[in-house]
């Protein structure tokens, strides 16, 4: 397996980490990698960290495991109930990093990966830590990693908002077959929330 999640980094930087770009185009980045050849590359990968995702023990493999448990899995199972619970797997394993002086270990923007996990699970304090992170990142960096963060920020901010105001994320209720408050209804349908 680490084999397999050795690749997830390089590829990840390759399309996502291109310092020469304005901090919009490589946020934009985050969200335009191919599906198909995600599927195609670490597919198998996916299905064996579903099974047992706390496999990886350096910084690196780390890493690499919540890009597959956080990201990839979205990209290739959507709004579903495995890429819930992937997302909780990823947020266990993140978060006590990113609290932690071991996050330095890591680039700027591996480190972004795993706050943004933490903004895609239904716990509060998650969201509070991943936000900490940002303030202090922010401190640490120059403009232009700067202007990076506060973009990825504001995602953060916004997903923190949902969860405080609903405890969940009402998108997710009808794929959990959970039942939506007339809140939640009002708030999926009348704002066009994607969040989720």
């Amino acid at each position: 397996m680490s084999a397999y999640l050795a690749e997830i980094l390089p590829y990840w930087h390759q399309h996502i980490d291109q310092p020469d770009l304005p901090a919009a185009a490589r946020f934009n980045a985050w969200y335009q990698v191919d599906d198909g050849t995600l599927a195609e590359r670490f597919g198998d990968l996916v299905e064996t960290l579903l099974e047992q995702p706390d496999g990886a023990r350096d910084m690196p493999n780390t890493a690499a495991t919540v890009i597959v448990l956080d990201q990839i899995t979205r990209k290739l199972f959507g709004h579903s109930t495995r890429t819930y619970a992937a997302h909780q797997a990823a947020a266990q394993i993140a978060g006590p990093v990113l609290v932690s002086d071991k996050r330095r270990q890591l680039q700027l923007i591996e480190q972004i990966a795993l706050a943004m996990t933490l903004g895609n699970t239904e716990e509060l304090s998650w969201h509070d830590a991943a936000l900490a992170w940002f303030t202090q990142a922010e401190t640490e960096n120059g403009d232009d990693e700067r202007e990076l963060l506060q973009a990825f920020r504001d995602i953060a901010e916004r997903r923190r908002e949902i969860i405080r105001q609903f405890g969940r994320f009402p998108l997710r209720n009808t794929v959990l077959g959970r039942s939506s408050t007339p809140g939640e209804a009002y708030f999926v349908v009348g704002t066009g929330c994607e969040f989720g």
